[in-house]
């Protein structure tokens, strides 16, 4: 086993979990653990998948139910693994404003203003807030 291979895998699996490339952080998982499976960098990617899969659950189920300071509170959890991810930061601002947290939603909308500038998901949430 080349350690700076599994290196880069891990790396490549940082990428795309920051990007909330979740489906691809699996297949690169399924493809490579398998391969690897004493390698302690590649076990604790895959806990930390676990754990997103479980956020990503949890964020679902409580906008299923309308609950959305408890997506908003979920979502802000799962940002801590998927820090760079576009559905993730729009989730979080569409679920403060659905929770009535104009105030934060303001401010964080503010934050991200610069990525999501022509994005028309973000457009929309914007004129929600603008509304409120």
């Amino acid at each position: 086993m080349d350690p700076d291979f599994v290196k880069a895998v891990r790396r490549l699996i940082t990428c795309a979990l920051r990007m909330g490339e979740f489906d691809e952080v699996k297949a690169i998982l399924d493809e490579y653990f398998p391969r690897f499976p004493n390698d302690a960098g590649l076990s604790e990617d895959l806990r930390t998948l676990a754990a997103v899969t479980d956020l990503r659950k949890a964020v679902t189920h409580a906008a299923e139910k309308e609950d959305y300071k408890q997506a908003a509170f979920y979502t802000n959890q799962l940002l801590q693994y998927a820090s760079q991810a576009p559905i993730v930061q729009l989730g979080k601002l569409e679920y403060l404003i659905g929770s009535g947290q104009i105030d934060e939603a303001d401010s964080y909308s503010k934050d991200i203003h610069s990525k999501f500038t022509t994005n028309t998901d973000y457009l929309y949430l914007k004129g929600t807030l603008f509304i409120h």
